[in-house]
């Protein structure tokens, strides 16, 4: 009877160790088949995308993919620090159906912007989804000196965007009314993007190797440690 205790403890260790196994590998997967191709796409999208002054901007076929790097300036401020647009995460600390709760948070779709390149202006159109990088300013609210909301208790806030002011390369497309409708904002220039993505292609890499070669020395410390 005291064998089936360790007989129980052992698969069961086994079971786990497999299992770890096995997540390394997916993981390791991952990185190397969807994250660092991904980064290796972006890459080579914004080295074929040169930056373009209003005049070339305009001769631009409507809604096909540009790039243009500027300075926000002239924009209405959003939260007590000065932001003029930014992305949003809350931790929640109750259901909406709560009637002590709070809603949960809604990150703002990307207000109308206004940037100056070589001296002049240009509109950013609203944009319901964009992917924010590069030099952020953030802020953090509590329930208790919530601005973002109209929600009477909120769980903590944490906000990462931008100033007027910051020097910023947007990728988008330019709809018919001459606005950029961006799909990513940089905090940076384009040199510093086309970095900042070579450098996470690398990461992913050799994370994925990492996950891999981790996983074999536990599977063959398994089998050493069993013989």
């Amino acid at each position: 009877m005291k064998a089936f205790p360790r007989t129980l403890n052992k698969s069961f260790q086994s079971l786990s160790t497999s299992a770890m196994i096995g997540v390394l590998i997916l993981c390791g997967i991952l990185a190397v088949s969807f994250a660092a191709p991904q980064s290796v796409r972006d890459w080579e999208e914004v080295r074929k995308l040169h930056a373009l002054d209003l005049e070339n901007l305009a001769a631009a076929t409507p809604y096909s993919r540009v790039l243009v790097t500027g300075v926000l300036q002239g924009n209405p401020t959003r939260t007590p620090d000065g932001l003029v647009a930014y992305g949003e995460q809350q931790r929640d600390i109750a259901t909406v159906d709560s009637d002590s709760g709070a809603w949960p948070a809604v990150a703002p779709a990307w207000p109308p912007l206004s940037i100056q390149i070589d001296g002049q202006s240009l509109q950013l159109a609203q944009a319901e989804f964009v992917e924010l990088g590069g030099h952020l300013h953030l802020e953090t609210f509590s329930s208790s000196n919530d601005t973002l909301s109209d929600a009477a208790d909120r769980g903590p806030v944490w906000t990462k965007g931008f100033k007027d002011g910051d020097p910023v390369t947007i990728i988008g497309r330019r709809d018919t009314d001459g606005r950029l409708i961006p799909a990513r904002v940089y905090g940076g220039d384009r040199t510093a993007l086309l970095r900042e993505l070579s450098r996470d292609t690398w990461v992913a890499y050799l994370l994925g190797i990492a996950f891999i070669l981790v996983a074999l020395l536990i599977f063959f410390w398994r089998i050493v440690v069993q013989v």
